[in-house]
Parts: structure tokens; C-alpha cells; sequence
């Protein structure tokens, strides 16, 4: 790991976004919480504003322009910081997002959505889960007289309620082929309808279901014409280490508040960190932590200097599995250390234990991924 980077870093994500964390997102934390209340759009506006959520994007127009590997070194420091994982889980979906349109070298595109994206005057999502495999999504396009006919409906999509552009995945299906398209496709659009999901985790991270009702779509709504289903690979292939770099700071946060707890706690005329017992499950915690942060970031340094397949590498899919699992026991451990007061919710470990459990299908199920990793090595090592 490039400490110097990282400790560069952390100072920048301090010095810039420290009091905006603080004074205007981790108040009513709780409430949105027990509400199952969004974090408002203004909000991420001035995130936007101050340049969190363009952060990955190029420099030319008004981005950060950083690599993957400061990224997600920028969203650990985020992650430790914001007693709310919903914001930088949904700010990090819209930096990818702007990237693939970046990627897309559409100019129109470009103008017409990626500037007012970076600018904080349009808010992105990703609508691409279907319930079925690709190929047998319910989610379709039919050809009409100047564009398409859009039909169907995405289940999960993170920050859908607060959206309005939707990057969106549909089946496109005649007697020649069967492909997926990608489409920009906006609110404001006759037939777009979004109903928020309630959800056990994440629950200010605006998780909708994006309903399509016929809704008629121009040709200049295309994003990608062909072959879908590799740029939907390439996409998610990019975002798992970055979804879960946030959950590493979170990580290093409930270490640091159980530790803090367990000093001040006396049994026996000495602190419970005092005991060799507690110490074990202290050090498993920091094990835990460290070997995430190593894995981690060892992908995204990968991908950062381009030594990774673009459209599915070991090293990410590991990345994103390792420090779920991890994240899950880590805030375990705690509860159970911690006693009553690991239950309770302002202290937020049940909290933080449902948002974990939410990336279990997140970016590739765990199950899938385990798979995936199987087949790998079985490919690697069966000659």
C-alpha cells in the first residue's frame, strides 16, 4: 500500500469535506434511518459542488481526475468519516456512472448530461437489475418511428428515488438477434415511475424500483447500441473495490468506538481491554480490517496502473466478497464485546450491521462471486 498516497489523502479529505460530513450529513442520521428517509438531493448537490462526487472524474471538465486507487483511498477517508454509509455509497454509484458516460466519447452525451451531472444540476443512477439473467430480462426495447419503446422495470436501483437520468439496461430482442442496449433515460420522460423500496439496510440511499410504462425514447438516447453486456461487466467490474472502499474507514471507525467503549468499561478493578480475552477479539477485529484494506487496495492499485481485465478480474470480485464477509463479523465481534451497549441504536452497530448485510447481493451476489472465483482457479490450475 502507497502510504504516503494514502496519508496525502486523508489530510485532503479532512481538510475539504471534514466539517461538510460532520455539519451536514452525519446530523439526523437516526431519523432518516428509523424514517427510511433519503438523504436530501441538496445535499448531494453540494457535494457535487465541492467536488466529493466528481472526484474520479477528468480534470478537463471539472472533475478531480483521479485514478481508482485514490478514489477509493478518498471514499476509505469518507467512509470513516460519515456516520451514514448511504452517502458515500450513492455518491461513488454516481462517480461511475459519470465515468462510463465520459467513456462513452458522446460528446452530445456529454453536454446534455455529464456536465450538469459534475455540476450537481442532474443525478444519475444505475438501472440495471432485472430479477433474470441478461438474456432473459423483462426489461425491453421494441424499435418505433424516431427511437424505441421502453417497457418493464429495474428492482433495485440505488439512489433512484433522488434521480433523474437512469442508465438503463434493456433487452432488445428480433428475428435476427438478441442483444442489450444501454439508454440514458430520464424522470421527466412520460411513463417513468419510481417507488421507493423499503429496505433493512442502507435505508437513505434512496433504493427505488424504476418502473417503465411504455415510455417512448429517442434515438439520441442511446448510450450503447450493442453489446451491453459487456460494458455492464466492465462497469461492475470497476465498482466493486470501490464500493467497498467506504466500508473499510467504517470498518477503522467501530474499532476505534469499541476499543474507546471497552477502556472506560471496569470489571475487576481493571478495563476490559485489560483481559487477554477481549485483546484476542480486539486483534481478530484489527485482522480483519487490515487484511480488507490490503485487498482492497491491492485492486484497485491493479486497476489503476491497467493490469486488470476490464470486464472481470479475480482481484476485484475478491476484493468486494473478503471485506463484506469481513465488515459483517467485524461489527459482530463488537456487539459481543460491547454487551447491551452494542444493541443499542445510538450507538449504530445494528445499523452499520444491516447496511453490511445490503452488500451481500451488491455488485455481484457473494454466492456468485465465490463462484466465479471457483471457476477461476479450477481454469487456472486443471491443465
Amino acid at each position: 500500500m502507497n502510504r504516503t498516497l494514502a496519508k496525502k489523502i486523508t489530510a485532503e479529505v479532512d481538510s475539504r469535506f471534514g466539517n461538510f460530513i460532520r455539519k451536514r450529513i452525519n446530523p439526523g442520521v437516526l431519523e432518516r434511518d428509523a424514517n427510511g428517509t433519503c438523504i436530501p438531493e441538496d445535499i448531494f448537490a453540494e457535494a457535487c459542488r465541492l467536488g466529493m462526487t466528481p472526484y474520479p472524474v477528468t480534470q478537463e471538465l471539472g472533475g478531480g481526475g483521479a485514478d481508482q486507487l485514490s478514489w477509493g483511498m478518498m471514499l476509505d477517508r469518507v467512509g470513516y468519516l460519515c456516520q451514514d454509509l448511504s452517502f458515500p455509497f450513492v455518491i461513488s454509484l454516481r462517480g461511475s456512472v459519470m465515468r462510463m458516460i465520459y467513456k462513452s466519447k458522446r460528446q452530445d452525451l456529454i453536454e446534455r448530461y455529464l456536465k450538469p451531472m459534475i455540476a450537481g444540476k442532474r443525478s444519475p443512477a444505475f438501472a440495471y437489475t432485472d430479477g433474470a439473467d441478461p438474456f432473459s430480462f423483462n426489461t425491453c426495447v421494441r424499435e418505433t418511428q424516431g427511437g424505441y419503446i421502453l417497457s418493464g422495470k429495474k428492482l433495485f436501483t440505488t439512489g433512484g428515488y433522488n434521480a433523474d437520468t437512469f442508465m438503463t439496461y434493456a433487452r432488445h430482442k428480433t428475428d435476427s438477434f438478441d442483444d442489450l442496449k444501454v439508454f440514458l433515460v430520464e424522470k421527466e420522460f412520460p411513463g417513468v415511475e419510481i417507488v421507493p423500496l423499503p429496505m433493512a439496510g442502507w435505508r437513505a440511499a434512496g433504493i427505488s424500483t424504476v418502473h417503465f410504462h411504455d415510455v417512448f425514447l429517442p434515438h439520441d438516447s442511446v448510450m450503447v447500441a450493442a453489446d451491453g453486456l459487456s460494458h455492464v461487466q466492465e462497469f461492475l467490474n470497476a465498482r466493486r473495490s470501490i464500493l467497498v472502499s467506504p466500508v473499510l474507514g467504517r470498518m477503522e471507525a467501530i474499532l476505534e468506538d469499541c476499543v474507546k467503549s471497552l477502556s472506560h468499561s471496569i470489571r475487576y478493578n481493571r478495563p476490559l481491554t485489560a483481559m487477554q480475552s477481549v485483546q484476542a477479539e480486539i486483534g481478530k477485529m484489527y485482522k480483519l480490517l487490515e487484511t480488507s484494506r490490503s485487498i482492497v487496495y491491492q485492486s484497485l492499485e491493479a486497476e489503476a496502473a491497467g493490469q486488470v481485465d476490464p470486464l472481470w478480474e479475480p482481484i476485484t470480485s475478491l476484493a468486494k466478497s473478503y471485506a463484506t464477509d469481513s465488515a459483517i463479523e467485524l461489527v459482530l465481534i463488537a456487539q459481543r464485546l460491547l454487551g447491551g451497549a452494542g444493541q443499542l441504536k445510538t450507538n449504530h452497530y445494528e445499523r452499520y450491521l444491516r447496511d453490511f448485510c445490503g452488500l451481500i447481493p451488491g455488485g455481484g451476489a457473494q454466492g456468485t462471486l465465490d463462484v466465479d472465483l471457483g471457476v477461476a482457479i479450477i481454469s487456472k490450475y486443471d491443465m
